[in-house]
């Protein structure tokens, strides 16, 4: 992106070894991770229906699968377009194959992991009633964080601010008045 200014998608940056990402049935995305060992690519093969891929002098090694990833991107791509998302989660989960959906930013915060490790908080704001915002990234068991806060509105903290750094509540009244602040 810094160097060309162009915004990848999940088909066409640069593949990094052995990740690949096909189409489901029903649209959806889904990113297979195949480095290593051998025995995620012997399951990938098998569980997308093309067991003969596995012996192929092409893809024996994991360097060849890497050289030769346009053809397993070609050969395994129909297959998937079979197939739900849903439906290859529950192949890939019984093969034991790497793999992750591609969600979409509302998938992102229905999905049962974000919801378990609470990373969608709600707080009350005092004009927009219930928002929903992140929550903290890191959770520390010995220090953790309070809830989740509503974010302020424009220039509701103002006067406190000023406050702080010592100005009367005259000299911030003089501000308001002037249109400073």
């Amino acid at each position: 992106f810094f160097a060309n200014r162009k915004v990848p998608d999940a088909f066409d940056r640069p593949r990094a070894s052995g990740v690949f990402c096909f189409v489901c049935g029903d649209g959806k995305p889904i990113a297979i991770h195949l480095s290593s060992p051998n025995k995620f690519w012997v399951g990938f093969a098998t569980a997308a229906g093309h067991p003969e891929l596995i012996d192929d002098v092409r893809f024996k090694v994991h360097s060849g699968r890497h050289q030769h990833a346009e053809v397993i991107q070609q050969t395994i791509a129909p297959e998937f377009a079979k197939k739900t998302r849903a439906q290859w989660t529950q192949i890939l989960e019984a093969a034991d194959v790497p793999f992750a959906p591609i969600y979409t930013l509302d998938e992102v915060v229905e999905d049962p992991q974000v919801q378990h490790l609470g990373m969608v908080q709600s707080s009350t704001h005092h004009e927009r009633g219930e928002v929903r915002t992140l929550g903290y990234a890191v959770k520390l068991s010995e220090t953790p964080l309070g809830p989740a806060v509503a974010p302020s509105t424009l220039g509701e903290h103002t006067a406190e601010i000023l406050s702080a750094l010592g100005l009367s509540a005259e000299d911030v009244a003089k501000l308001k008045a002037d249109g400073v602040v």
